[in-house]
């Protein structure tokens, strides 16, 4: 695991993020004191690495996230963003993850993992053993990361509930033979650091997102 903690001055600052479409959006005072974590969390991920932001309320950590997989058109994309309300709710996140997984990606995974994949997509996971539920979402990543990298991206990660955070804690020590990788942006509070890295697979980039004061340029 690899914590940016300072900024390294040997990495490029002159190359536009992903999201950046006019000089002034580069000039940005929010933009200018990220510039340089942002581009390494970028080209981590292009590397084939998994990259954790964090930070507490107002930091810009949903901007940051986005910026930093723009440029992940390679990639199939599963994205979801947990609400609070989602945190009690048994498999909520994985629910609205693989609702986005079509029908076609499904049959990739045949038998009674199947089954189980479709009782997701539908919301119909309250019977299902938890063993079933990690092996099937296992086979699933693996099977969409044979025909290009797959890229989960998590919003507001503090919010997935522990029954799919614990989904994700399994495929993400077994994913490490296939392109599979994890984007994901936390909340903590000021100075806390984020709890939930064993979520992502190896290895890891995890960028810290500092508030921006107002006498930053």
């Amino acid at each position: 695991m690899l914590i940016v903690t300072d900024c390294d001055e040997t990495v490029p600052v002159t190359e536009h993020l992903p999201g950046a479409t006019s000089p002034d959006v580069y000039h940005d005072r929010w933009l200018d004191g990220r510039r340089q974590r942002l581009y390494t969390a970028r080209e981590w991920l292009l590397a084939g690495g998994c990259a954790l932001l964090y930070g507490p309320v107002g930091v810009g950590k949903s901007a940051a996230l986005d910026m930093v997989t723009a440029t992940a058109i390679q990639s199939r994309v599963l994205r979801w963003a947990p609400t609070v309300r989602d945190a009690d709710r048994r498999f909520a996140f994985l629910v609205g993850l693989l609702g986005a997984v079509s029908p076609a990606e499904l049959d990739a995974v045949t038998g009674p993992r199947r089954q189980v994949l479709a009782a997701a997509a539908r919301g119909e996971l309250a019977l299902v053993a938890p063993d079933a539920v990690r092996l099937s979402v296992l086979s699933l990543f693996r099977a969409l990361a044979r025909s290009r990298p797959l890229l989960v991206v998590v919003d507001d990660l503090q919010w997935v509930d522990e029954a799919s955070a614990d989904v994700l804690r399994f495929v993400s020590s077994r994913v490490d033979d296939v392109p599979v990788q994890v984007a994901a942006a936390e909340l903590v509070e000021p100075e806390g650091l984020p709890r939930r890295r064993a979520l992502c697979p190896s290895p890891l980039l995890v960028v810290r997102l500092e508030p921006v004061g107002p006498t930053t340029a």
